[in-house]
């Protein structure tokens, strides 16, 4: 028995997407984060060494001012002094400012150790320079400053000057060599994390492009299986079915295919049924036309008789049984509502000759509603009846009044007659509309007249085709005796009206 794959294809894919790209995201991520560290470190390094380097430039720039002004303090005329020891004096603040700055900085501990020797030199130096300038400018002479003058012979003293400036020298070439290896170093970090980021993210593309090769080959399988079988389907063949059971995508596609195929057999077995009926129905319809064609020139030669012969009732009711005929013939569906209350005339016309002095006819139908379109020989069933279940069981003349009204685009035509009525049962069921068995409205026929319920199912389905659920039929029953029928249905006027409707208060017998 074949196992079946769980899962979904594209939670698959999905799941090793994500992690895939989440995996490269993380890498990437940490990578760039640990890079823009190494980056600051290398800045802020870079610029403590820049400030270190400007500092001891600074401390060498002060010491070069204040040998100078030692050559001035020895040679110079002493109405110059206060000058040079103002000058003096402020060299010796920025020297000290200076070393504070170096002082406070974070060094190894071989940059602090010489800076603290040349720390110690410079005040020495600083603290002997300040007896010169005793010496020369007030006259103070010292034991110690005298032994020191003996032996230089010379001020400034050339050998006190060699403890600073070596010393100097030195520190600055440690500093250079400290922090430039610092900063390789982080440059050389930083270029190994942007090579590791690189890598990571060429892996986890490279690992999603092998994922990708693999299950497109393992998934073009089942497809092409699936396009080879509906191949065969599209040369006709609609018995072959998809093996393709696999729990995924690809096996409710196979699942919905084989299914569509199905449905396709069954509808051209209907298709094929249906053929055999049109046929049928085509040699059922070209009998009928001919049928019509044959009554209406039969009909039409009865009349011409009964005119050669002066019998006028005879010659009355094939005219209006013509225009029926020929009403009926014609292939369009809707016509006017004046067209239909020229038709129902005729109808009627023709009854009164059946039932003399039985029923009156008398229309309420507006001139402006002339040209408005309503489906053909509609409401003639509901006359007929109103004509055989309403009036004719009746003792007396009967009442029929057909009208017609216009409201929020809506035409209402109303039907009604002071007949026998109808019974709640009967009336409930021409109500229901979901009522449409045979069975059912064969009961509400009293057996003097064609089936009211078959008339009422028909026109129900007639509105249904042509206006779905936008039109309504309701039967109700008039106090005193009596049913009416109203039919309502969406507004619309034809182009070209033909005829004029008849007028309120006219009488047919």
């Amino acid at each position: 028995m074949k196992t079946k794959r769980e899962g979904s294809i594209v939670r698959m894919i999905t799941i090793a997407i994500a992690l895939t790209l989440g995996a490269a995201l993380t890498i990437t991520v940490f990578g760039m984060t640990s890079l823009g560290e190494i980056n600051k470190k290398a800045d802020s390094m870079k610029n403590e060494y820049s400030m270190f380097d400007m500092d001891l430039m600074d401390i060498r720039l002060r010491y070069s001012e204040i040998t100078c002004m030692e050559r001035d303090i020895a040679y110079q005329t002493r109405a110059d002094k206060d000058k040079i020891i103002l000058y003096f004096d402020q060299n010796v603040r920025r020297i000290d400012a200076s070393f504070s700055r170096l002082e406070q900085r974070e060094l190894p501990e071989e940059l602090k150790f010489k800076l603290n020797t040349l720390k110690k030199n410079c005040s020495e130096y600083i603290r002997i320079s300040r007896m010169g300038t005793d010496y020369f400018f007030y006259g103070k002479e010292t034991e110690e400053f005298s032994k020191i003058l003996a032996l230089a012979g010379y001020f400034p003293i050339q050998w006190l000057l060699a403890t600073v400036i070596p010393p100097a020298e030195e520190l600055d070439s440690l500093a250079e060599q400290y922090f430039t290896g610092e900063i390789e170093e982080l440059e050389l970090q930083g270029r190994s994390t942007t090579y590791f980021i690189m890598i990571s993210t060429l892996t986890s593309f490279f690992i999603l492009s092998v994922f990708a090769i693999v299950f497109i080959r393992r998934s073009l399988r089942p497809i092409k299986r699936l396009i080879k079988t509906m191949s065969i389907v599209e040369t006709g063949d609609f018995n072959i079915r998809s093996q393709i059971d696999d729990n995924n995508e690809i096996g409710r596609l196979s699942h919905c295919f084989n299914q569509l195929a199905e449905k396709i057999q069954a509808m051209r077995e209907i298709e094929k049924q249906d053929e055999a009926k049109k046929r049928e129905l085509e040699l059922a319809a070209l009998k009928y036309q001919i049928n019509p064609h044959f009554l209406y020139h039969t009909i039409n030669s009865i009349h011409w008789i009964a005119r050669l012969n002066q019998i006028e009732s005879i010659e009355k009711m094939t005219v209006s049984l013509v225009r029926l005929l020929h009403s009926q013939s014609r292939g369009d569906e809707f016509i006017t509502l004046s067209e239909e209350a020229l038709l129902l005339k005729c109808y009627f016309s023709i009854q009164g000759y059946r039932f003399p002095d039985k029923f009156v006819v008398e229309y309420d139908i507006p001139d402006e509603l002339s040209d408005i379109k309503i489906l053909r020989m509609l409401l003639q069933p509901l006359c007929e009846n109103s004509l055989f279940h309403g009036i004719q069981p009746m003792s007396g003349v009967g009442h029929i009044m057909i009208s017609a009204r216009e409201a929020d685009g809506y035409v209402e035509v109303s039907i009604s007659d002071n007949g026998v009525g109808l019974s709640e049962e009967a009336l409930c069921g021409l109500n229901d509309s979901s009522a449409l068995s045979e069975t059912q409205y064969d009961g509400l026929d009293n057996g003097t007249g064609p089936s009211s319920g078959l008339a009422v199912r028909n026109i129900r389905e007639r509105l249904f085709l042509h206006y779905s659920g936008s039109a309504r039929m309701n039967f109700s029953r008039i106090e005193g005796g009596g049913t009416n029928v109203t039919v309502s249905y969406p507004a619309s006027r034809a182009q070209k009206p033909d005829g004029h409707p008849g007028h309120g208060g006219e009488k047919t017998a």
